[in-house]
């Protein structure tokens, strides 16, 4: 009997047909993407991949439950109304473009419902996909020291896409003059592991490992978990329930 009528044949034979199939599907997707490129299209591509969420690369351990308790710690900055019953912790990380997305939302969130949401901002900084991010959130949480921590925050997601990998001294000179932050204060601050705002990143990076957080920006909204950018509309529609329900 010819090889390729035994069994063994078959499933090779399969096999080969399968693979060359699938080379000539990534064949044809690349060729696309490519010529999407080549017309200019590079950006919108980029961000329809981005799907409004920036995962960690690979898999965390089983997460633990998190209470409101865990989540709404004192001592964090926060947006808003201190004493509002509505409660979003946003886990965020200073180089994910897709926290970027958000920010502009949530500017226009507290402007407009400031006296019925409390945001209260956690850092989640993710060095595998965004080196260079920790030493930001230690930046910010280093000017909530001083007193600017919200002007500090913002000018960090302005400036996102023209950061270098890690600040150099041009970058921190920059930040200094338009912040109004004293840079000895922040060296200070950054070398002192054992300060209060570089212990906080660290445990908010640990708390979010420990609750599942996969990525950024993540949300808690009164204790539920919500994945990625949420719209103004969505935002409107979170806020008007809860007031119904006060």
């Amino acid at each position: 009997m010819p090889w390729f009528r035994q069994w063994w044949g078959v499933v090779l034979i399969t096999l080969f047909l399968a693979a060359a199939l699938l080379a000539v599907v990534m064949a044809i997707l690349i060729g696309y993407y490519f010529w999407e490129i080549k017309q200019g299209r590079g950006e919108a591509l980029k961000m329809d991949f981005a799907k409004q969420f920036t995962a960690i690369q690979g898999r965390s351990a089983a997460a633990q439950i998190a209470t409101r308790a865990d989540l709404e710690i004192p001592g964090r900055p926060y947006l808003g109304a201190a004493s509002s019953s509505l409660v979003v912790v946003e886990f965020i990380d200073y180089k994910c473009p897709n926290c970027l997305l958000a920010e502009p939302i949530l500017n226009n969130v507290i402007n407009k419902y400031g006296q019925k949401i409390k945001l209260i901002i956690r850092d989640f900084p993710v060095e595998s996909t965004h080196p260079g991010a920790t030493a930001l959130a230690e930046v910010a949480a280093c000017a909530g020291v001083e007193g600017r921590y919200k002007v500090v925050h913002d000018w960090l997601y302005k400036n996102q896409n023209n950061l270098p990998a890690y600040l150099g001294q041009a970058e921190l000179d920059t930040l200094s003059s338009e912040t109004g932050l004293d840079l000895q204060k922040l060296k200070a601050c950054q070398s002192n592991t054992n300060s209060e705002a570089v212990r906080n990143v660290r445990s908010d990076y640990f708390d979010g490992l420990k609750f599942g957080v996969r990525g950024t920006p993540t949300f808690y909204i009164n204790g539920v978990k919500v994945e990625g950018v949420i719209s103004a509309e969505g935002w409107a529609s979170i806020i008007e329930s809860q007031s119904r329900a006060d």
